[in-house]
């Protein structure tokens, strides 16, 4: 089952939630910055040459036109999300953080760090919920910001 969010007040960001999940993707890519989190289940993923596992308790990260794919390890289905954030906003959200030029790409594919975890599974749930327009800016904001703070080297 798919479920996304997307508003028009906030056209830089786009919300994906999938649960029971077996389907398999091919190498591709996004003009977008990506965030994902597997909450059931696990994924192997590939992204610049690089493998590995991904499951609950992780974020993996997908700089904007990057080739990649995540999909089920055997016949197990998963449950995930994922965040795609506009280049543009990215940068305005990290140049008011860094003096930087351009958008500062993240260092590391997978952050294995729970409670950021934990805090993005409850941004997503925000943005997904019933909750005012402010609400989700404000969870697509500071899920952003914790994600920069701790991948994007300065």
């Amino acid at each position: 089952m798919e479920h996304f969010f997307r508003h028009p007040l906030l056209p830089y960001a786009e919300c994906r939630r999938s649960t029971d999940s077996a389907r398999k993707y091919r190498m591709h890519m996004h003009k977008t910055f990506s965030i994902g989190a597997v909450d059931r289940g696990e994924v192997e993923y590939s992204v610049d040459g690089e493998t590995g596992r991904l499951g609950p308790g992780e974020l993996i990260l997908f700089n904007p036109e990057t080739m990649h794919a995540c999909n089920p390890v055997g016949p197990d289905r998963r449950n995930y999300y994922v965040l795609y954030l506009e280049k543009d906003w990215c940068l305005t959200l990290v140049r008011s953080m860094w003096k930087v030029e351009s958008l500062v790409p993240a260092s590391a594919h997978v952050l294995g760090d729970g409670i950021l975890f934990s805090r993005f599974i409850e941004a997503m749930e925000t943005i997904l919920g019933e909750g005012d327009i402010l609400e989700k800016e404000q969870a697509i904001t500071e899920a952003a910001l914790m994600v920069f703070e701790a991948a994007c080297p300065q």
